[in-house]
C-alpha cells in the first residue's frame, strides 16, 4: 500500500514538494487503502495520477510531464509498506522499482474502458464494462423495480 508521497520535484505544478515542507497543522497522514483525491482544476490531480501511472509499471509517462521550469531535474519518491524497501524513487527517467498493485479511476480510464458517448473505438468494445439495469414490473402495486 502507498503510504505518502515523500517527494515530487520537476513533475507537473511540483517543482519542490516534500512532505515536511507541508506545514503541520495541514500534512496529511498516510494514505488508506482506498483514497479519494480532489481539488480545485490545476492543483495537480492529474500529476499525481500521472505519478502512480508511471509507478505502476510505466517509466515514459512522467518524462512526458516535465515542469515549465526545467533547471529542476525531475524526482519522486513514494513510500509504501513493501518489505525490504519501502521507498520507491524515480530519478534519471527511471522507477528503481515498480508497484504493479494500483489502480487509478482517471478520466483516461473511463476514456479507454467506458463509452462515453464521444465516440465508438474497438478498444471501446473490448474493454467496455456492463452495468445492466432491468425493469421488471411489480404487477401486484403497479410499481417498477431496478433489479
Amino acid at each position: 500500500m502507498i503510504k505518502k508521497f515523500i517527494k515530487i520535484a520537476g513533475v507537473g505544478r511540483f517543482l519542490n514538494y516534500t512532505h515536511s515542507s507541508v506545514p503541520g497543522p495541514f500534512r496529511t497522514s498516510d494514505f488508506e487503502r482506498v483514497n479519494l483525491v480532489y481539488g480545485e482544476n490545476g492543483s495537480g490531480k492529474t500529476t499525481l495520477a500521472l505519478i502512480l501511472k508511471s509507478l505502476k509499471g510505466n517509466n515514459p509517462l512522467l518524462a512526458k510531464k516535465q515542469s515549465f521550469d526545467r533547471s529542476v531535474p525531475q524526482a519522486v519518491e513514494v513510500l509504501t509498506d513493501v518489505t525490504p524497501a519501502p521507498n520507491f524513487k524515480y530519478v534519471n527517467l527511471n522507477w528503481d522499482n515498480h508497484y504493479p498493485n494500483i489502480e487509478i479511476f482517471d478520466v483516461h480510464f473511463i476514456n479507454e474502458n467506458i463509452y462515453t458517448g464521444l465516440e465508438i473505438q474497438n478498444s471501446h468494445k473490448r474493454n467496455l464494462f456492463e452495468i445492466i439495469f432491468w425493469p421488471t414490473r411489480d404487477t401486484t402495486k403497479g410499481r417498477h423495480r431496478i433489479n
